[in-house]
């Protein structure tokens, strides 16, 4: 069961955000990013009441912006789905390397949460997640990142009037 039992409400906007434990890299390689969408895909196809706004997925972390349709949403368990599921993939893959953590989680929390109260909110928090990549000197340009849902937006220059925000300014 998810450790982190949040009330989410129906119809509302969040940003969803983990990272793997001391900022090691968990996406080693295309395979890797690959494995993890597909897993995003799988469960999203089972929770189907949780709607994917937007995604990035770097090497060390990954942000999920979504909203809950339905009042049986329960986003904890979706996210620790996820997480679970590319945790075992993982330990699988790179049995003989991965970071033994003593009590510990491969990720850094059970993940952190923004509750999004406002469509410019909204639009600020798409913007710094399909931006990521960019804020954090992976990629100099954001066409050149193929793991964010950057690519299937349609209304790329409203979210660029806000790419150059960091976390901390979007924390109301």
């Amino acid at each position: 069961m998810p450790l982190r039992n949040i009330e989410f409400e129906i119809n509302n906007y969040y940003h969803i955000y983990n990272r793997w434990f001391n900022k090691n890299i968990i996406f080693k390689n295309d395979k890797d990013f690959k494995q993890f969408i597909k897993t995003i895909v799988r469960y999203n196809i089972i929770f189907t009441w949780i709607k994917i706004i937007s995604f990035s997925i770097l090497p060390n972390h990954f942000h999920i912006i979504l909203i809950s349709l339905d009042k049986k949403s329960d986003i904890s368990e979706f996210i620790w789905k996820i997480q679970q599921s590319y945790v075992m993939y993982f330990r699988s893959k790179y049995k003989d390397n991965y970071i033994k953590i003593k009590g510990e989680g491969f990720f850094e929390w059970n993940f952190k949460v923004k509750h999004i109260n406002s469509q410019k909110y909204l639009e600020q928090c798409i913007s710094y997640v399909v931006y990521n990549s960019v804020h954090h000197k992976v990629v100099k340009n954001i066409t050149d990142y193929k793991w964010t849902s950057y690519h299937q937006l349609k209304n790329k220059d409203k979210l660029n009037n806000y790419k150059n925000l960091i976390l901390d300014e979007l924390e109301i």
